[in-house]
């Protein structure tokens, strides 16, 4: 297999669902009783709880389970390594904190099956917020040789700035994670379910999801207060880049309420994936060149298949381009001492 190249092009948003996840859902399942996992009719089901209940199993997008044509594409579209992660459905935030912990572990020995075959592969590995020993969990993942950790935007009903939350913020920190943050399903707007209304559960759900946690995140002040904990938000950050002046007036109001929204702000990474050469070039123009990542959410048909030609042309200045095609990935995820570790 061929590696990547020594200054390579890097997407840090691409999921992978890999298929040697059930045998290990099947090995654990007296410590996942929430979790279901089958194939039918040549299609993988996993079912997690989702608020209310037990959901049906979701069969899974065919795509996910294409790991050599996720490596295939990356050679069409001048990518030349992945930082892949669980679809985000099965994150396993609603399942309860032992639980969490033992799936978790499910996904990442998955996951690394898949990084240890495809050199031009590295892992963001699943750490459930709610776990009960989110420090031993994280330092687990570093010694596995994830470069990162993947998260939603909630936590067993906890928001992600919640009081009962900070010891995964704390280790986090103390081992200078870089967190790839990706927002859930709809967002918890049921105007979105109609018939998925037009698509919206994707275009704007997922968005306001992004734009309800960062702000909290922001006006609680967790960037700056745990700022070795490195957050990539997905999907250029919502609204939220756009919102910054917004956020500002609330602290303006309550100063002794809130922390800086701008200043917490300026610690944030995000994605490229915004489809738009002018608002690809305000993300930069106000999170910094140094704090956006390209990011292409491979497989699926909300993502960008043109996402490093959408660099290329909207971004004219060459040395903030080689940031976001490689250089702002390198330095956040450590990238060179992953493959120096590899040799």
């Amino acid at each position: 297999m061929t590696p990547p190249e020594p200054n390579p092009v890097v997407d840090v948003h691409a999921h992978v669902v890999p298929a040697q996840l059930v045998d290990k859902v099947h090995a654990r399942q007296d410590e996942l009783p929430n979790v279901h996992a089958h194939w039918d009719d040549g299609r993988l089901h996993l079912g997690l709880p989702r608020p209310g209940g037990l959901g049906n199993p979701r069969p899974v997008r065919p795509g996910l389970l294409d790991v050599e044509g996720a490596a295939s594409r990356m050679g069409e579209q001048g990518i030349d390594l992945s930082l892949i992660s669980i679809w985000p459905d099965l994150l396993g935030l609603t399942l309860a904190p032992a639980e969490s912990a033992v799936w978790a572990r499910c996904v990442n020995e998955a996951l690394l099956e898949v990084t240890r075959d495809e050199p031009r592969f590295e892992g963001l590995a699943a750490v459930p917020v709610q776990s009960p020993d989110p420090a031993g969990d994280l330092a687990k993942v570093i010694e596995d040789g994830f470069v990162g950790i993947e998260i939603g935007t909630a936590a067993y009903g906890e928001e992600l700035d919640s009081p009962k939350l900070v010891e995964f913020w704390e280790a986090a920190h103390e081992l200078g994670i870089t967190i790839f943050m990706h927002p859930m399903f709809m967002g918890g707007d049921q105007r979105l379910q109609d018939g998925l209304a037009y698509g919206l559960a994707n275009s704007i759900g997922r968005v306001n999801d992004t734009t309800v946690a960062v702000a909290r995140l922001l006006l609680a002040g967790i960037p700056e207060r745990f700022e070795n904990a490195r957050i990539v938000v997905a999907h250029g950050g919502g609204t939220i880049p756009y919102l910054v002046g917004r956020l500002q007036n609330v602290h303006d109001i309550h100063p002794e309420e809130t922390a800086d929204p701008v200043a917490n702000f300026r610690r944030l990474a995000f994605d490229s994936l915004v489809f738009s050469e002018s608002t690809l070039r305000y993300l930069v123009e106000v999170a910094g060149p140094s704090n956006v990542l390209l990011g292409s959410d491979h497989p699926f048909d909300n993502g960008d298949p043109n996402v490093r030609r959408l660099i290329e042309t909207a971004i004219e200045d060459e040395e903030t381009r080689e940031r976001i095609l490689r250089g702002n990935a390198e330095a956040l995820f450590d990238l060179a001492r992953r493959r120096s570790s590899k040799q």
